[in-house]
This record gives structure tokens, sequence and C-alpha cells, in this order.
């Protein structure tokens, strides 16, 4: 592959794991060649999908030049992102998830904190917003601030969110040998992200861009919304984490508790009883020393949350935004892609594979 002339400006490779994606790539694709910074390749990977994603990226790239499809026979999405590595010619590399979208800074963003940072970051994330299958924003809560030697405080939780929020220097990128293929074999899909971030934390320091710049979609379609594949995922990363990192065996189990927490609270937020109760049974088949710390951590946590939902809504009311005196937020609006990135989302007749 020839990369594009770069000038002044690092090319920026974009790769894009697709799977079955036909209804949301067109989006993702629209908000990735809305970027203010022009200097991209996009690598969309097909990764064995039985339905119109090549077609339609085949046909938008018949539009713009800089969007290469790559297929490949299904893999599950640490292939498809190590195909993207290996063909890539950037010097920075950005992944995104084929179902989530970019702010149309995000890349110039990152490439600004890379620059005013200093010489070993590898690595920069920003915030993200959890967005609906209509694009609007439904939490903006959680926002890090870590920066710098992060591998301690990646044991205790994947702090940069997902696997769409980072920009990475390719050559680290490859020197790690990219991301984990084998979760998928072990039936453990979910957690790549943090095996990743935790390959670079050890070779590099993090930076940070204090903007939510990515929509994350969080469906009960996609991955994530499966809590026990979830904790069966992270329970792989933490037993590998604990083989890597000995001295480390308590900050690491204490990771883990908080993430079954975390997924089992999901399910009780969304007023799912069967899945909650499976969701335990599976934790005593797997890890039964957490199942009463567990309980005892619902019910105190459902009423904290309880008390903050009432009043963040409260104060939205009010103010328009989270935090009162803050700038308005983007809760409850559609995330900001462009508005001619929303047009080029717009299905324009049926899509035809190209040779």
């Amino acid at each position: 592959m020839t990369a594009p002339p770069a000038g002044d400006r690092p090319l920026v490779s974009v790769v894009i794991p697709a799977y079955n994606a036909e209804e949301t790539l067109a989006e993702t694709l629209a908000s990735i060649r809305a970027q203010t910074y022009p200097n991209l390749e996009i690598l969309v990977v097909d990764d064995g999908s039985s339905d119109a994603t090549r077609a339609l990226a085949l046909r938008v790239a018949t539009d713009d030049k800089r969007i290469t499809v790559l297929l490949q026979d299904n893999a599950g999405v640490a292939a498809a992102r190590n195909h993207g590595i290996r063909a890539c010619c950037g010097e920075y590399l950005a992944f995104v998830d084929a179902d989530d979208v970019w702010h149309p800074e995000k890349i110039e963003a990152q490439l600004e904190a890379i620059a005013d940072a200093e010489s070993d970051v590898g690595l920069v994330y920003c915030w993200s917003a959890k967005i609906d299958a209509d694009g609007v924003v439904w939490t903006e809560w959680f926002r890090p601030r870590e920066t710098g030697d992060v591998l301690t405080r990646l044991f205790r939780g994947n702090f940069v969110g997902n696997g769409s929020a980072s920009l990475v220097r390719a050559d680290l990128a490859r020197a790690i040998g990219g991301f984990d293929s084998s979760l998928q074999a072990a039936e453990a899909q979910g957690c790549e992200d943090l095996l990743f971030y935790l390959e670079v934390a050890q070779r590099a320091r993090f930076a940070l861009v204090e903007r939510c710049l990515v929509g994350y979609r969080a469906t009960d379609a996609n991955m994530s919304s499966d809590p026990d594949r979830m904790f069966r995922s992270w329970l792989f990363v933490a037993n590998e984490m604990v083989r890597r990192h000995p001295q480390h065996r308590r900050a690491i189990r204490a990771g883990l508790a908080e993430y079954a927490f975390l997924l089992f609270g999901t399910t009780l937020i969304r007023a799912r009883p069967g899945m909650a109760t499976r969701f335990l049974v599976g934790t005593i088949r797997m890890r039964p020393s957490l199942v009463p710390w567990l309980l005892v951590r619902a019910v105190r946590s459902l009423a904290r949350t309880a008390r903050h939902s009432a009043l963040h809504v409260l104060r939205y009311a009010r103010t328009g935004s989270i935090r009162s005196g803050a700038p308005p937020g983007i809760y409850g609006r559609r995330f900001a892609i462009g508005a001619s990135a929303r047009n080029r989302a717009k299905p324009s007749g049926d899509p035809k594979p190209h040779d």
C-alpha cells in the first residue's frame, strides 16, 4: 500500500474492524471523513461479514480515495485490528469500532496533545460519551484524568473506556505485536483493549485530551452488553496480568472485583433481574468469593445511584448541565459529528460490491 503524501503533517492510519456492521458503518465512516485533520488513511477490515458491510465500504471508498477495504475470514476484532496494523502506513494509529463515531476534531486535538506532551508519550486518549442507537447521548459522567505512568492504575480498570478513544504510535503498536487474538479462542472476547493498553503502558506514558470526542454506542446488540462474556474476558485478562505482574496481585484482584460489581450493577439499573441472576450464577461458578461482596455493594450502590440520579435530573432540568455552573453538557443531545457527516451517512440506494 502506498502512503499518501504527508508534507509536514504525520499520516494517521484509522483502522475499523467491521463485522456485519451495515446498519452503523456509514455513520462511522462519515464521522471519520469529516475530521478536521485531513491526512488520514482509512482501513476498513471486513471480518468475514455475511451482510452488506463489504459492499457499503467499497461504495464509500469510491468517493474517498483515503479509504481501503481489507478482507479476511471471520477471526474476531483483535485479528481484524492486527490486519490493519500490518497494512497501515501511518506514523500514528487510531482504532474505531464500526458502530462508534468521532467528533470532527478528535484526531487534530489528540495530535496537538502529543505535540505538547513529553517525548516519551506513546498514547493519547480522550473522554467518551455513551450514545444510543439513534446517536443520542445518554451518559457522559465518566471523565478520568489519568496521565503519565498509568500501568498500576490500569490494573484496577480500563479508564480509557473503549477501543475507539485512543491514538497510539504505530511503531509502538507493532513492537507490542498488536492485540491478543487468543481471547476469541478462549470465548472471552471483550477486554482486548485493556491488554493492549497495558502493553503500551509498560513502554510509554499516556496523555489526555479532556473533551468528549468519542460517541461510544452502547446498545443491547454490542459485545459489552453481555455481562457474562465481559466478566469471563476480564477474568481471563486478570489471570494473565497476575502471571505477568505477580507483585500487583492485590490491585488486579481489586480491579476484577470492581468490574464484576459494575457489570452486576448495570443489569440491575437496566431492570433485568433474569440477567442479574444469570450473572450471579456465573460468578459463583467462576469466582465464588466475590458473590457476598457483590450483594452488599449492590444494595448500597442502588441507594446511592437513586439519590444521584434524582439530583442529576433536577440539576440538568434547572441548568442544562450535569454540574451546576458548568457549560451546557451534551446529555440528551445527538452526538456532534457535523451536519455534513450526517448527510454522508444517509443511505443513497442499495450498495453494490466492486471487483
